[in-house]
């Protein structure tokens, strides 16, 4: 997961959004989408998200709760994200540890 956030720190600034939403539209998994949205706030903050991309992402309310990382890992209890309906079952300093995620 750490790898993940060190990518998407990364590249946003220079992402091409409609890209990553048709790939995610096309791979057809919400929870990858709540996922990948969390993440894409989550990290760099300075820089946006666009609005229409968020909009087109953001959890809906019959969405269920996904977790962040992998239950056998990390268990299946943390603070819950309720705009991405996101358990935050990985510590964040883990998350955040090999990404300039600020």
């Amino acid at each position: 997961m750490a790898g993940v956030v060190q990518v998407l720190a990364r590249a946003k600034p220079h992402l091409a959004w409609r890209r990553l939403a048709a790939y995610l539209r096309r791979l057809g998994y919400r929870s990858l989408c709540l996922r990948c949205g969390f993440l894409a706030e989550l990290v760099r903050p300075s820089v946006p998200v666009p609005s229409g991309w968020r909009a087109s992402f953001i959890a809906r309310p019959a969405d269920a709760w996904v977790l962040l990382g992998p239950p056998g890992t990390y268990g299946r209890h943390g603070p819950r994200d309720r705009t991405w309906h996101v358990i935050r079952n990985v510590p964040e300093r883990e998350l955040l540890a090999e990404a300039d995620a600020r």
